[in-house]
C-alpha cells in the first residue's frame, strides 16, 4: 500500500499564502507519504517546502488542474493505495475524482 496526498491551493490566505503553503509542505515532509501531488499555482510552494525539508524530488509532482491530478492518479495508482485529497473548495478536486471514476469504469 502506498500513501498519496493530493493537495491543492489553499485560497483566501491573503498576504501569508505563500509562506503558509511552504509550511504545509514542510509539515507534509514529516508524514509517511509516498507521493505528494500539488494542484494549482500556489501548491507549487507546498512542493518547494517539502523539497526544503528533504523530500526526494521523485516523490513530488505538480499539476495545474484537478483534472490533471485525476489523470495522474489513473496512471500511477495501484489497488490498495490510499489517497488523501485536500484543497480549498474553489480548486474543485471533485473533478479529479470524476476523472478517476470514469477511467476505472465506476
Amino acid at each position: 500500500m502506498r500513501r498519496v496526498a493530493v493537495i491543492g491551493d489553499m485560497l483566501e490566505l491573503g498576504e501569508h499564502g505563500i509562506a503558509l503553503h511552504r509550511e504545509a509542505g514542510r509539515f507534509a515532509a514529516g508524514l509517511p507519504i509516498d507521493r505528494l501531488v500539488g494542484v494549482g499555482p500556489l501548491a507549487a510552494h507546498i512542493l518547494e517546502g517539502a523539497l526544503e525539508a528533504g523530500v526526494a524530488p521523485s516523490k513530488l509532482r505538480s499539476v495545474a488542474t484537478a483534472e490533471e491530478a485525476g489523470k495522474l492518479l489513473l496512471e500511477e495508482l495501484r489497488e490498495g493505495d490510499v489517497v488523501l485529497l485536500k484543497a480549498s473548495r474553489g480548486i474543485g478536486l471533485e473533478r479529479g475524482i470524476e476523472v478517476v471514476r470514469e477511467g476505472v469504469g465506476n
